[in-house]
């Protein structure tokens, strides 16, 4: 476990609950003056069973924290884009673009269903393609290595007694 956390081991692995309840900490150390973010709760065995009676018994424990109570985290996504756009009148969000290659004013754009590639000179470059960020990075000619590729999936199964159990909440496994 303390190869992993120290960034020596490059595979998945367990985290386990005392890495998971240090980085909720960190999390809540960070945000601990906006009013908005609830603090996180780590619920072990024996209540997670009582509020999940149908949860594995062999359970460890169980944690609610701010970003796993967004009921509707892409919509947060639209209202920032949407707001961004609104401030600045030259400020245009694109989707379903890959980035081709950039110079030092310019980026390179292939429109992923057309095909047609543009090039566009921002003043700025905000990557946000999250666990791809060191694949966009390298196809802009920057040798990045923070993140490596995925680190989830996020799966909705048409399973109607997963979601009895579960009720309304989400629930995130480790690998």
């Amino acid at each position: 476990m303390r190869i992993k956390f120290l960034g020596w081991l490059n595979q998945p692995s367990e985290r386990g609950a005392v890495v998971i309840k240090a980085g909720l900490m960190m999390y809540d150390i960070y945000t601990r003056e906006q009013e908005t973010v609830s603090q996180y709760q780590f619920i072990f065995r024996k209540a997670s069973l009582v509020q999940y009676p149908q949860l594995n018994q062999r359970v460890v424990c169980t944690a609610r924290y701010y970003d796993g109570s967004l009921v509707s985290p892409e919509r947060i996504c639209i209202d920032l884009v949407l707001d961004g756009e609104a401030a600045n009148p030259h400020a245009k969000a694109i989707k379903y673009v890959a980035v081709e290659g950039a110079s030092t004013d310019m980026v390179s754009l292939r429109d992923k269903l057309t095909g047609d590639i543009f090039k566009v000179k921002p003043k700025i470059v905000i990557n946000t393609a999250r666990p791809w960020i060191d694949f966009a990075n390298q196809s802009m000619g920057f040798d990045t290595h923070f993140i490596g590729g995925p680190k989830g999936s996020h799966l909705i199964p048409n399973q109607p007694q997963l979601c009895t159990a579960i009720g309304e909440n989400e629930f995130f496994f480790e690998n």
